[in-house]
C-alpha cells in the first residue's frame, strides 16, 4: 500500500550512501537553510497515514510517516540532531501502546521547540487546551479533514 516513499539514505559498514525505499523511517535530509521542510506523521490508520503523507509529499514537504508511537520516539531519539530536524510533528491522538498526548510529552522532552499538529476524530479539543495551555486551538484539527484544509492546517503552522 505504501509507494511513492521518499528515498531513504543510509551507510553501509565501508561507509558508503547506500540508498533504499523500503523503511521511510531511516530517511535524513541535511539541515541547510532552504531545506524541504521535514515533518513526522504519526497515525496508525494506514489509510490515513497514506493519504496524508501524498497530500503533504505534492506540496514538497518530506514526510516521514509512522504507524507506531514508539517507533516515531525511537527515531527522533536516534536522530544526530534530534532538535532541528523536524518542523512538524502532525500526531493523531487516539493509538494504541502510545497515546497521542503522551507521544506529545515524549516529543517535547527530546526537542522542547518541535510544533505539533494534533488530528483526531474524537470531539476532544477544549479537553487538549484546558490540559495544555501551551497548545492553541490552531494546533488541533477533526478528522474527517479535507485535504485543502489539512494541508493550509499545515502551512500555516509551519511558517506561523
Amino acid at each position: 500500500m505504501r509507494k511513492d516513499l521518499p528515498l531513504i539514505q543510509s551507510s553501509n559498514s565501508d561507509g558508503n550512501r547506500t540508498s533504499s525505499s523500503e523503511n521511510s523511517t531511516a530517511q535524513y535530509r541535511p539541515y541547510t537553510k532552504d531545506r524541504t521542510r521535514n515533518i513526522m506523521l504519526v497515525d496508525d490508520e494506514p489509510d490515513v497515514l497514506y493519504s496524508f503523507q501524498i497530500s503533504l509529499s505534492e506540496e514538497g514537504y518530506n514526510v516521514i510517516p509512522f504507524s507506531k508511537s514508539k517507533e516515531a520516539v525511537k527515531h527522533l531519539i536516534d536522530l544526530d540532531n534530534p532538535t532541528a530536524y523536524y518542523d512538524l510533528a502532525i500526531i493523531d491522538i487516539r493509538m494504541p501502546e502510545l497515546n497521542g498526548i503522551q507521544l506529545y510529552h515524549m516529543l517535547k522532552i527530546i526537542n522542547k521547540n518541535l510544533k505539533v499538529l494534533f488530528i483526531s476524530a474524537l470531539d476532544a479539543a477544549d479537553e487538549i487546551l484546558s490540559m495544555f495551555p501551551e497548545i492553541k486551538s490552531r494546533n488541533i484539527i477533526r478528522k474527517p479533514v479535507s485535504q485543502s484544509h489539512f494541508v493550509n492546517k499545515v502551512k500555516d503552522i509551519i511558517t506561523g
